[in-house]
């Protein structure tokens, strides 16, 4: 969190009490000490946001604001745009990872923000959690201490003040008492087996399977 604001949250007046506004006022001790997560939407990304661990969700809560552009410049700038702006805070309570917050910041021409799960549903991590009508916007995800660990890829760049781009599925952090997720490394001979859990993986669940063609001598 301190490593956060130190490289990209400039924002004098930034704080977590700021950020959770109104909503959820007396949860900002949680995270003293804790962790962070900023990923920045711009118009032209994907516009819809997943569930990020699995637990039981809380009541989102509207906080009203502004709607100023989340651009980096804008970030370091004195400007606390996360404190200022829109947003609707989501907590969500997870048996691993204690009390996460989802903090959906609207922005530039973001005409609102969607939720589309309920209350006290039990969420599962990846499914939907909702969507912003159009333009840039952000999600800050909220850690207590001890809880999560950034990959280590995100954090080196993190600190030399770059975005990295990531996809949805994509591995961002893990359980302190988990290993990290290890990508997928190039087999020299995989089974049919191994070739079509990749392609589900990277076409869908829905992807028709390939099926063998029969031979010659098999044809009628």
């Amino acid at each position: 969190m301190v490593q956060a604001q130190r490289i990209w949250v400039k924002g004098r007046e930034f704080s977590v009490e700021r950020l959770l506004g109104n909503a959820y006022p007396g949860d900002a001790k949680r995270y003293v000490g804790g962790a962070m997560g900023i990923f920045r939407l711009a118009p032209q990304d994907y516009h819809r946001f997943h569930i990020p661990v699995d637990g039981t969700m809380l009541e989102p809560k509207l906080i009203d604001g502004e709607y100023y552009t989340v651009n980096p410049m804008a970030i370091r700038s004195a400007l606390d745009v996360y404190g200022e702006n829109v947003r609707v805070v989501v907590p969500i309570d997870s048996p691993k990872h204690g009390r996460v917050m989802v903090i959906c910041v609207g922005a530039m021409m973001v005409g609102s923000t969607v939720i589309t799960r309920k209350t006290g549903e039990q969420v599962k991590r990846a499914e939907e959690l909702g969507y912003f009508k159009f333009g840039g916007s952000t999600l800050l995800l909220l850690f207590e201490p001890g809880k999560m660990l950034f990959d280590d890829d995100l954090v080196d760049n993190s600190n030399g003040a770059l975005e990295t781009l990531v996809r949805v599925g994509m591995s961002i952090g893990h359980s302190p008492n988990e290993a990290p997720h290890m990508p997928d490394m190039r087999k020299e001979n995989p089974s049919m087996a191994e070739k079509q859990d990749a392609k589900r993986r990277i076409e869908g669940s829905f992807a028709p399977s390939t099926r063998a063609m029969p031979s010659a001598a098999n044809m009628q």
